[in-house]
């Protein structure tokens, strides 16, 4: 499996790990630990956690977590405290509790506690920086689930400006006929007059009060998005809400819903939303919502000092096997047209006979108003032949045309069995993408020869020939590099449990730049040796050199490592090379670079999803001989 990535900027590692272990039948603990050498993010997060299971009911989970990170890139998700975070160093810690009840039957509640430092950011955790969220959620239903109580209470704070914000819910949900259902209850709120964050996270998940879910509770429940502004003084109040849900069984079966919320003592602090959805037989649904909310901040904070509204209305359907096909209207304050976007895909497979597949794709994503970088319109077919056991090829033709650059990305490959030992490879991968100032082409075109000893498994061998263009013509500082790469890779097995793996590969490279031409030559070749010293564990020793024209010197590879395998065809590899080089062409693996690594290899073919299977996968043995 080979993956790539292009972002430019320095290379750097990414890693993680994850564990658990269960100490009893209802307790388990676990952690994990990730780690980001990106020199424009980079970033650890350590964390523990534990699950205890009272019974078959009651549940507790607690999790602490600890992050470091230097000028984070983080989403403004990730920071919805009133004051934005800075980009300087942040480092921080985060704490989880939740407690939660299910008896199956009629009952469901929740109670949870979180709390993050202000320096706490980072993308891999679901909650934000500088906050303390908590609240509790109840649920009763009765009458046959055909009518269900419902009791909610939050609060949040927001560290950086001490301000909070707090409401508590009780409602009453009944079915009034088989396609009738109605909602009313009570809320009260109270928010500091310092705004207390931009947005509330939600609470409470929708309630089915029946085996028969109403279409889309999603559409129906959105919360409108909050504003971040102070208010001259603290906002407090009690609102009476109604809303009622039909569905229209004449009318295509549809839905539609309308819901209003007053405040009690201010008559001008009101919010008004309706919507509904229809199916569109079993390919889909057209759903639409509009919301009127004088509100300063949301669902626990009605103001008459801003009006607001907010209008969605989309279309997703499925229309054939293996077929979809999308659209989106998205509208904040519809007033005055801000900002709003519509997007449109369609994708298709068609199988045009056995072993024989089409591809094709298309989208338009326009942008209504505001900004227009975002409008932009792709399509692309692609086809795959499969029927033939000798020969296979595939190839994808895409193009997207945008307002600030158009790309055009084209792919086909082939391959051939020669015979039960040789198979012969043929790909190729062109890029080009054209902007206001220049363009930029990328290909990649590879030749290679595979061989495998079919009949012992003992040897196996792959060699390549590659051409690769790098034409940039942006900017001030174009350029183009042209290099051809020759390689050879190739694993032998004198014994089961020993393995002898050796590469070696070679470039020559030519480089124009505001018309200075260079060109260099560089070899690499190195070797591994593997030694199985048990099922689950082997060791490993390394060693090569490279040599590079323009620096005229030789480099060394020396190293060691130690694998595990904690499953059947999968192993991870931790090692440390005392000397080690690097090129970006022809010793691009880290493994080879100066210093510790981390290495994982894993068999994945067609048999894969057999490992079950003895006679397709042979469990190792250390005793194995010639």
């Amino acid at each position: 499996m080979t993956v790539e990535v292009d972002e430019g900027g320095e290379k750097y590692w990414v890693g993680g790990i994850a564990a658990k272990q269960q100490l009893t039948d209802k307790v388990s603990i676990g952690g994990s630990y990730i780690n980001s050498d990106d020199p424009l993010n980079k970033e650890e997060l350590a964390s523990v956690n534990t699950v205890v299971k009272f019974n078959d009911k009651l549940k507790l989970v607690t999790e602490y977590a600890k992050n470091k990170a230097e000028n984070p890139n983080s989403q403004p998700s990730d920071q919805i405290n009133a004051e934005k975070l800075d980009a300087k160093d942040t480092e921080g810690d985060a704490l989880r509790i939740e407690l939660d009840y299910d008896d199956k039957k009629n009952i469901r509640a929740k109670a949870y506690y979180n709390d993050t430092d202000e320096g706490f950011v980072t993308g891999a955790s679901p909650q934000t920086a500088g906050r303390t969220e908590s609240g509790i959620e109840v649920t009763h239903t009765l009458n046959d689930k055909k009518t269900a109580l419902k009791l909610e209470g939050v609060r949040t704070e927001d560290h950086t400006t001490e301000a909070s914000r707090q409401g508590v819910q009780a409602s009453i949900e009944q079915r009034l006929s088989q396609n009738i259902v109605g909602e009313i209850g009570v809320r009260y709120y109270k928010q500091d007059a310092t705004a207390a964050s931009r947005n509330t996270q939600a609470a409470t998940d929708v309630v089915e009060i029946t085996n028969d879910t109403i279409f889309n509770d999603d559409i129906i429940n959105q919360s409108a998005l909050n504003g971040v502004s102070n208010a001259e003084k603290d906002i407090e109040g009690t609102t009476a809400r109604a809303r009622l849900t039909a569905r229209l069984p004449k009318l295509n079966n549809s839905l539609v819903f309308a819901e209003y919320e007053q405040d009690i003592e201010h008559s001008s602090r009101n919010a008004t939303s309706i919507g509904g959805e229809t199916a569109l037989g079993s390919l889909g649904r057209l759903y639409a919502r509009h919301d009127l909310i004088n509100s300063l901040s949301g669902s626990y904070g009605l103001d008459d000092s801003e009006e607001r509204q907010r209008t969605v209305i989309g279309f997703d359907a499925t229309y054939m096997k293996d077929g979809k096909v999308y659209s989106e209207y998205r509208m904040r304050d519809a007033i005055s047209a801000r900002e709003a976007e519509a997007a449109i895909g369609l994708k298709n497979k068609w199988y045009v006979q056995k072993g024989l597949t089409l591809n094709t794709l298309f989208e338009r994503v326009e942008s209504l108003e505001g900004e227009k970088d975002s409008t932009a319109t792709a399509a692309g077919v692609g086809v795959e032949y499969l029927a033939n056991e000798k020969y296979k090829v595939s190839g994808r033709l895409e193009k997207r045309w945008g307002d600030t650059s158009d790309t055009l990305l084209a792919s086909a490959g082939a391959a051939y069995r020669y015979s039960d030992e040789i198979t012969l490879l043929a790909k190729d991968i062109y890029s080009q993408v054209d902007y206001d100032d220049g363009h930029r082409t990328i290909n990649r075109f590879q030749l290679g020869a595979a061989y495998r000893d079919y009949d012992s498994n003992k040897l196996d061998m792959l060699a390549k020939l590659e051409y690769r263009l790098d034409d940039n013509a942006t900017g001030n500082d174009p350029y183009q590099k042209d290099t051809v790469v020759w390689s050879w890779s190739g694993n032998y097995h004198p014994t089961r449990p020993l393995t002898l793996s050796g590469h070696y590969a070679g470039k020559y490279t030519e480089y124009d730049a505001q018309g200075i031409a260079s060109d260099n030559t560089a070899h690499a070749v190195y070797a591994r040796g593997l030694y199985d010293i048990s099922e689950r564990w082997d060791i490993g020793l390394q060693a090569g050199t490279y040599w590079n024209k323009q620096a005229d010197d030789l480099s060394y590879l020396v190293g060691a490592e130690v694998g595990y395998s904690p499953m059947t065809n999968l192993w991870l590899s931790l090692g440390y090379n005392f000397m080690g080089f690097e090129d970006e062409d022809i010793a691009y693996d880290d493994t080879t670079i100066e210093g510790a690594y981390f290495r994982l290899r894993f068999k994945f073919d067609e048999d894969l999803f057999k490992r079950e299977d003895s006679r397709k996968n042979k469990p190792l043995s250390a005793r194995s001989t010639l």
